[in-house]
């Protein structure tokens, strides 16, 4: 990732730009799905337990108001 920038700031092409920006968006891709699989874990390992549920919930609440 950082190599992909490194190597458009120096060369400044677009190639080299369009390459970085791409591998950019699948690192944010790849950091939301793990968000949202630790979520969907948490809220599941707490089903069957309604004060632990809404603890989870209210950790999601301030997790995405951030």
């Amino acid at each position: 990732m950082r190599s992909l920038e490194r190597r458009y700031r120096r060369s400044g092409t677009d190639a080299d730009r369009l390459a970085w920006i791409k591998q950019l968006k699948a690192m944010h891709v790849l950091y939301e799905e793990k968000d949202r699989q630790y979520w969907r874990r948490k809220i599941a390992e707490s089903s069957g337990n309604m004060e632990k549920l809404w603890q989870t919930l209210a950790g999601v609440h301030t997790h995405t108001s951030v």
